[in-house]
Parts: structure tokens; C-alpha cells; sequence
């Protein structure tokens, strides 16, 4: 066996554990901030918040994994007699965290298409290939996970070949079966991402506010990037035969790459909802909202300007403004505004703070 992939999965310990738990420290808080604002401000917590706090704690069981299987391989590095038995464990938790990871990775899209379709309130068809799409790509990654374990027999030989010598298929065939998956995970990143500034664009809003909301929704493109990228390393699939420790080096690194795109989708799902909290922070103003009647709450503190729309309430079904392909986006002389924590509000002969879609200045006297 040899001695050298060991030592250097040990000498990247540091910097792996770091970028680690860097980005899941980061997914966590923000997580964290989105429950405080849907489930104490705007009290309006659903099933994609369900979703994404499974996928969130999944990320966690999959770094914590991780994490067991560096401690393994250093473990490793101390002598020959550790070598021959906590190199093949290192691998076997390698390969747990790797398919933890990937429903990690899968489940926020789900969370994520089921936002979009209870903000935006799309066309039937629109909120069927959002929800489906998503479904789809949680699916294939559960395949993905079975191949990554049948693919040798006996099973054990995947991360202890030395011991078992198992039969195994063609590793072209798991690498191409993941280099579909990655390229379908990193169009459905991207196509979640652009589908709210599409909407937004149409909306009559002034160009800088579409620009704010197409950016704080569009923020899935990162987690694109890092699909793509992360889809780039799946070359190291093919040198499976390369030998459990290349095997175990190699599958450390894309199984780290997955946990940070999954925790980087999280976190681009999830800021986009916290803002109802730094809005509370600077306006001392509470927003409830529950089905398609809104309330604005001033709490002590709020400002005269905040206070003096405190007690309006409105109803509106935004169902009307996306029907028939937004035809019209200021129903019954309504006037349409979004927002910081997009839920849209529909005011009569009224300006919120001074704002309306054609104006963002302080209103006159």
C-alpha cells in the first residue's frame, strides 16, 4: 500500500477542516436568521422552510462525517499498523459524507422551488416545472448515491479493495452518470437564480429596485459557479483503481466541494428571508403576513413615518398580477409595491414611507 496519500490528506487537514466549517458556519447562521424572522416576525414559516432545515441538518451529519474521516487518515500517518486499518475507514466515512452530502445538495432546491412558487405565484405549468425540476434532481442524486455503493461487489471492497478484491463496473460509468447530475444541479442553480428577475423586471418598479430584488434572489448564481467547478473535479472518479489512498485523497476532496456548494445554495435561499430582521433592527417595525392579507405592526421605537401607515391593512390576491402572463401589473388602480422581505403589499392612493414604484425619494411636504 502506498504511504504517501495518507500524509497529505493529513497535511490539508487544517485548511480542509477550516473551509469546512468556515461555509457551515456561515449556512447555519444565516438558517438560523431566516427561522428567527419567518417564525417571530413575519410569522409565516412553511413547508420549504421544513425542506430547508432538513438539507441544513443533513449539510451538518455530512461535514461531521467528514470531519471523522480527516481525523481517520491522520490517524493513519502514524504507522503502518494504523495505516492498514484506519486508511480503508477513512475512505468508508469518505464515501458516507459524500452521499449525505449530495441530499444535502439536492433538498434546498426543493425548498428553494417551493419558495419561488408561494412568493411569485406562477402559472400552473411554471409552478409545476419548478417543483418537478427540483424533485427530479433530488431523485437523481438519490441514484447517484446507490451507484456510488453497488457499483462494487462486495460492497466493503469499495473502501477496503486489498482485503475483499472486489469486482467492480467501469469507472467511466459513475463519472459520466455525475457529470450529468453536476451540469443538471448547476442549471437548475442558475435557472432558479434568473426566474425571479424575470418577474421582478416586469413589474412596475423602478429599475434600481428590480436590480435590488433581482440581485438578493439571484444570489443561486454563486452556488452555479461553484456546481460548475465542483463538476470539474469529477475527472478524479477515474483513478478509483489508482489505490485506496488516492482513491481516499480524491474523494475527500469532492465530497468537501459538495458540502460547500450545498451550504453556499442554503445560504443563497436563506438570506433573501432575513431582511425582515434588519429592517426590524432599523425601523423597529414588525410585518406580519398570512395568505394575502398583510399587517404592518409599529412596535415602540417606530418611526412618525413608519407609525403613520401602522394600522393600514390590505388585501390583495397576487394570483392577479401573474395571470395570463402578467397583463397587467396595477389591478383596480392598485399600486404594486415589493418589499424587503418580498411580500407584496397592495396600497390605494398611498405611498409607503414616501416610496412608490416611480418614486424612492422622501415624499414632499
Amino acid at each position: 500500500m502506498d504511504t504517501q496519500t495518507g500524509p497529505t490528506v493529513a497535511s490539508t487537514a487544517v485548511a480542509t477542516k477550516c473551509a469546512l466549517w468556515v461555509v457551515t458556519a456561515a449556512a447555519t447562521t444565516t438558517f438560523i436568521l431566516r427561522i428567527w424572522s419567518r417564525l417571530l416576525l413575519t410569522r409565516d414559516l412553511g413547508y420549504e422552510d421544513l425542506v430547508m432545515a432538513i438539507g441544513w441538518a443533513v449539510s451538518i451529519a455530512a461535514g461531521i462525517v467528514l470531519n471523522l474521516s480527516i481525523n481517520a487518515s491522520i490517524l493513519a500517518t502514524k504507522n503502518a499498523e494504523n495505516m492498514v486499518v484506519d486508511l480503508p475507514f477513512a475512505l468508508k466515512l469518505a464515501l458516507i459524507s459524500v452521499s449525505l452530502g449530495i441530499n444535502a445538495l439536492f433538498l434546498p432546491k426543493i425548498s428553494v422551488a417551493l419558495l419561488l412558487t408561494r412568493l411569485l405565484r406562477p402559472s400552473r405549468w411554471a409552478k409545476f416545472t419548478l417543483i418537478s425540476t427540483s424533485i427530479l434532481a433530488f431523485i437523481l442524486g438519490v441514484v447517484g448515491v446507490i451507484l456510488t455503493f453497488v457499483q462494487c461487489n462486495p460492497i466493503p471492497g469499495q473502501w477496503n479493495p486489498e482485503r475483499y478484491h472486489p469486482t467492480c463496473w467501469d469507472p467511466s460509468i459513475q463519472e459520466n452518470y455525475s457529470y450529468f447530475v453536476g451540469a443538471f444541479s448547476a442549471l437548475l442553480d442558475l435557472a432558479y437564480a434568473i426566474y425571479p428577475a424575470s418577474v421582478f423586471w416586469k413589474l412596475k418598479l423602478v429599475n434600481s429596485r428590480k436590480i435590488e430584488l433581482s440581485i438578493l434572489m439571484g444570489l443561486g448564481t454563486i452556488s452555479g459557479a461553484v456546481a460548475i467547478y465542483k463538476t470539474s473535479l469529477l475527472r478524479l472518479l477515474a483513478n478509483r483503481e489508482a489505490g485506496i489512498d488516492t482513491a481516499l485523497y480524491e474523494s475527500s476532496r469532492l465530497t468537501l466541494w459538495t458540502i460547500i456548494e450545498a451550504n453556499i445554495i442554503i445560504i443563497a435561499a436563506c438570506v433573501p428571508l432575513t431582511t425582515p430582521i434588519f429592517r426590524w433592527f432599523r425601523n423597529k417595525t414588525v410585518v406580519t403576513f398570512t395568505g394575502a392579507r398583510s399587517t404592518a405592526v409599529a412596535t415602540n421605537g417606530g418611526s412618525s413615518k413608519n407609525s403613520k401607515y401602522a394600522t393600514h391593512e390590505s388585501e390583495h390576491n397576487f394570483s392577479r398580477i401573474t395571470k395570463d402572463k402578467y397583463p397587467a401589473y396595477n389591478p383596480d388602480g392598485s399600486q404594486i409595491y415589493i418589499r424587503d422581505d418580498f411580500e407584496v403589499q397592495s396600497y390605494r392612493d398611498l405611498e409607503l414611507d414616501g416610496i412608490s414604484p416611480t418614486h424612492t425619494g422622501p415624499s414632499g411636504p
